[in-house]
């Protein structure tokens, strides 16, 4: 209800100042002054010792709550239940069976319609063939209003630059950095109830201590809460104390008490909470009959898409949010195979470490014995589903025979792909190649088991349950992107993903003592019998392997199923190479980090020792020693450049000796005298 614009100056003078104390804001005044018994809460609020006051006073609130400011109050509450939806009428035929009774008073009232809740960005993304990237622009401003109404209104510090300014809008849009449309939304949901909680109970719009947050934790944990929240209420308010500029030492979402008691507090309902279920993995007779999928002429061609963009995500270690960021215009496709680029993910993408990373599917992949990834391929550059746009799947027609105009949410996309699930035929071997049976292979009721994350956690599992080392499966979801330079990143990454994805392949068609799906085989038999399911018709399709003579599961078929001449297209690399290196700062030879806390600046030679420069706060690349101005060299990189001079002055042989152990001394006092030294 609306509070009248005079606030406490409606009340009576010797009330006002204990119900400002007890409430502190008057919209908790007059909502208890609706009723008796909030009458007499205000009343014993304002602590009056003297009986004939008490009763005049509350005479007086009577009189407020019937005429005046009240009265209007009351007024505007039953005009609000004037026009509440009235209550379905209940029947009085008792006989007949409630469906019938349903559809008679849903024939009276109206026509009973579901209403389907989307976000802002949702509901923009369906409305055409607009730009992801642009629409997500939009939202992210949309959340920075919001996150910006609660600043103004706290009237945080960085409100004076703001005021200051000559371009507040731009300023508003800049201070939150490079945080994400999702992130916005999420810290400004999580203090939206914060904030009217604080309003409400403490009377403020902004925690004025440690006890205002841990007050409010414990009681969305007496009412029953996930068990993120705590950590929520803490990320929302370190992001605005960081945006509001208030000073290190003013900061609750640093405070250690408080960050002590959010952990305390998150394990408490961590017990309570069931235990976290990773997503299941799609067993190998589903890939086989993805592919088997993929070379069916007579699937439709969408379906058959479908299948070849989930054999990409299996080999490829994708989620369905990373499909969309796949570059559809730069796909380079030789005889290694098949070269992505994925241009944004969670942890990649403009203002990150590593702006864009490669995806790369070695060119042999078959589990069986069909040329999938060629095939797949030409179908998706057929001008039906093929043209230049920002995301890499279309939205498809009714009838799965081509694409529209439209973007794929990813949520739509992992919808269809279990959509896929249920279409596959289970695999049958006929001793060359697998062919495609008559049954499928995945029932309806079962194609929840798998999620979108199921395709992303296959090749990483299976390299793990080989063996292979953790260095190259870090390699496999793109978790090493920003610890090399870019073009180190793209020459490595290659060879160790093909290394890795050529020996799970290996592995499962001549048999591995490792090779087993036994207890994925168990789970679905469990998720099979919840839903009714028999095993029989749920499990028995994926059963597929074969023992080889050592003892081992495996699909025994030979290896390699296809042989394709490997030859590197230097200029397809190049291509990618300077597609993934960032458009700024040309790295120089030499480069200096600067310390955060003291500015201290040491020089590095550039790629000349085991620190990095994404590593260190700043780091300012140059092209001489001159240029860098540094306080102290890296001893490791001295070295190597008077090793790297000393070796290219061979002529002067003692000259260049003697230069060589001064610098080598210089190395060890690790400190300029005159400036840095030169080695021209």
């Amino acid at each position: 209800m609306p509070v009248p614009k005079e606030g406490w100056s409606h009340f009576p003078p010797v009330l006002r100042e204990g119900l400002q104390a007890a409430y502190g804001h008057p919209l908790v005044a007059w909502e208890l002054l609706d009723s008796d018994e909030g009458l007499e809460d205000l009343l014993a609020a304002a602590n009056l010792s003297d009986p004939e006051v008490t009763s005049a006073c509350r005479d007086a609130l009577r009189k407020l709550r019937d005429t005046g400011a009240g009265a209007k109050r009351q007024a505007y509450f039953r005009q609000c239940t004037l026009m509440r939806c009235p209550r379905l009428p209940s029947s009085s035929d008792e006989l007949r069976i409630m469906q019938d009774c349903f559809q008679d008073i849903a024939s009276v009232v109206g026509q009973v319609q579901k209403n389907r809740r989307r976000s802002h960005l949702g509901i923009s993304l369906q409305a055409g063939i607009e730009d992801p990237e642009q629409l997500e622009q939009q939202e992210r401003g949309r959340w920075q209003h919001v996150l910006a109404g609660y600043i103004e209104e706290a009237d945080l510090p960085v409100m004076e630059l703001i005021r200051s300014s000559e371009t507040p809008s731009q300023v508003w849009s800049r201070i939150f950095g490079s945080r994400r449309a999702k992130t916005l939304r999420n810290r400004a949901k999580t203090w939206k109830g914060f904030h009217l909680w604080l309003t409400l109970v403490k009377g403020t719009s902004w925690p004025q201590s440690v006890l205002d947050v841990t007050d409010y934790l414990e009681h969305r944990i007496a009412e029953g809460c996930g068990v993120s929240v705590p950590r929520d209420v803490l990320s929302s308010l370190s992001l605005l104390e960081n945006v509001g500029r208030i000073a290190g030492d003013d900061r609750l979402g640093s405070d250690p008490t408080l960050n002590d008691m959010a952990k305390a507090m998150g394990e408490e309902l961590e017990r309570g909470a069931p235990p976290k279920k990773p997503a299941k993995l799609c067993t190998v007779a589903m890939l086989i009959s993805m592919e088997l999928c993929v070379i069916d002429d007579e699937t439709a061609p969408f379906m058959r898409i479908l299948a070849w963009i989930g054999l990409l995500m299996h080999w490829g270690v994708l989620r369905t949010d990373d499909v969309q960021w796949l570059d559809v215009c730069r796909m380079v496709f030789t005889d290694n195979g098949l070269t992505l680029v994925l241009r944004r993910s969670k942890t990649t993408g403009p203002g990150k470490k590593a702006r864009e990373v490669p995806v790369f599917i070695l060119r042999t992949l078959s589990l069986s014995g069909h040329d999938w990834l060629c095939v797949g391929l030409e179908l998706f550059q057929q001008p039906a589903f093929y043209w230049e746009r920002p995301y890499f799947v279309a939205a498809p027609t009714k009838d799965y025979s081509g694409c529209v105009r439209k973007f794929l949410k990813p949520e739509q996309l992992s919808l269809h792909l279990r959509g896929l699930y249920t279409h596959l035929l289970g695999p049958r071997f006929d001793g060359s190649v697998w062919r495609a049976d008559e049954f499928f292979l995945v029932p309806v009721d079962v194609q929840n088991f798998w999620s979108g994350h199921s395709a992303r956690h296959w090749l990483p599992s299976w390299g793990t349950a080989l063996g292979l080392p953790k260095c190259d499966l870090d390699y496999l979801g793109r978790w090493q992107a920003g610890a090399h330079q870019s073009t180190e990143y793209v020459v490595k990454a290659r060879e160790v993903v093909y290394r890795v994805q050529k020996r799970v392949n290996e592995a499962l068609c001549l048999g591995h003592e490792s090779v087993s799906e036994l207890e994925l085989f168990e789970d679905l038999k469990r998720y099979c019998a919840d839903r009714g399911v028999s095993s029989l018709r749920g499990v028995t399709g994926h059963q597929i392997w074969r023992r080889s003579d050592a003892g081992h599961l495996a699909l025994l078929t030979r290896f390699p199923l296809l042989i394709a001449t490997l030859a590197v297209d230097d200029r397809a690399e190049a291509a990618l190479v300077a597609g993934s290196e960032p458009a700024s700062n040309q790295e120089g030879r030499f480069w200096y980090s600067i310390s955060r806390r003291t500015g201290f600046r040491r020089l590095h030679l550039t790629n000349g020792c085991g620190v990095l420069p994404w590593s260190v706060h700043e780091a300012v690349f140059v092209a001489s020693v001159e240029e860098a101005k540094a306080d102290a060299w890296c001893k490791i990189c001295q070295r190597k450049v008077a090793e790297e001079e000393s070796s290219a002055s061979s002529s002067s042989g003692s000259s260049s000796s003697t230069a060589t152990e001064e610098n080598e001394g210089a190395a060890e006092e690790g400190s300029f005298q005159d400036g840095p030294p030169s080695f021209e």
